[in-house]
């Protein structure tokens, strides 16, 4: 499953940064007869989870990404079913009061800034929690530290093959609509974050390592430094 990546998920990100509800991505896929009347049984541990997640360094929230968005439908399926009953209105995406009424529902122990954290996960600034933003903040480590599965997602930034992650591949992957968003400085705070031996790139070795933390060197303040969505089209 992981030997091939494919050109959807290399596509991921700049698919991910879509703020348009018409384009938002699998919109449609969660509208087609799924009743959300049945609630799923929920792990405690998910709400852990997106703590976690939201302090990730930029470029570990891009990979975990990369790797939810491969992930089989096996994998995510209780993520998928818990999606689908928080989301009640059917639009595909969720609200922070959706995200907070369904896991009271379920009667999972929230943390007084819960309202933050999910500001916090909705890393496309979009104001909602969108399919694969929910997959990528709930999935445990225990997906995203194997070798295979950092490969298949570190071969979705090293767009020439040779082994490095380069500032010029990191602006490429993230698309040119966005470039007013990521300056300079900000994409290397970004490389920062998982270079450990400073040569202004990231090699397999230092990209896994930055995976398999437990908390991760978070240089730049966020997926994004400042709102963007007048800026879109």
């Amino acid at each position: 499953f992981w030997g091939h990546v494919s050109d959807k998920a290399k596509d991921l990100v700049k698919r991910l940064l879509v703020f348009s509800p018409q384009k938002r991505w699998m919109v449609e896929t969660l509208k087609k007869g799924e009743a959300n009347t049945v609630q799923p049984t929920i792990n405690p541990l998910i709400v852990e989870n997106f703590k976690a997640f939201r302090t990730q360094a930029v470029m570990k929230q891009l990979a975990i990404t990369v790797i939810a968005y491969q992930l089989s439908e096996k994998e995510i399926q209780d993520l998928h079913k818990i999606f689908v009953a928080l989301d009640t209105d059917g639009d595909g995406v969720l609200s922070s009061q959706e995200l907070r009424d369904g896991f009271m529902r379920m009667r999972l122990n929230l943390p007084p800034n819960f309202d933050q954290l999910v500001r916090e996960i909705d890393t496309n600034q979009s104001g909602k929690i969108d399919y694969t933003e929910f997959l990528a903040a709930g999935i445990s480590q225990q997906y995203y530290d194997k070798e295979s599965a950092c490969r298949a997602a570190f071969r979705v930034f090293d767009l020439d093959g040779d082994g490095k992650i380069t500032k010029e591949e990191l602006k490429q992957v993230l698309g040119t609509h966005f470039a007013d968003n990521f300056n300079n400085r900000s994409i290397d705070d970004i490389i920062k974050e998982a270079d450990s031996n400073n040569d202004g790139c990231v090699d397999f070795d230092e990209f896994l390592a930055m995976m398999r933390a437990s908390n991760s060197r978070r240089v730049h303040s966020s997926l994004f430094p400042a709102p963007v969505r007048s800026r879109l089209v």
